[in-house]
């Protein structure tokens, strides 16, 4: 079965400025900051179970 990850608007909007935010203080840490985002979102839609509040 295949999930998706969905973000609240306003946890979107926070994610968007804290990569701004990396960003404007350097390159790598904003493709790390990048990097972690990417692997958490994924490891949320490999193992769901492990996050039941979130299952809707």
């Amino acid at each position: 079965m295949n999930y998706s990850v969905l973000f609240h608007k306003r946890a979107e909007i926070e994610l968007l400025e804290s990569q701004k935010w990396y960003a404007e203080r350097s390159l790598k840490a904003n493709e790390k900051f990048i990097e972690e985002i990417l692997y958490s979102i994924n490891l949320i839609k490999r193992n769901p179970l492990l996050f039941p509040h979130c299952i809707r």
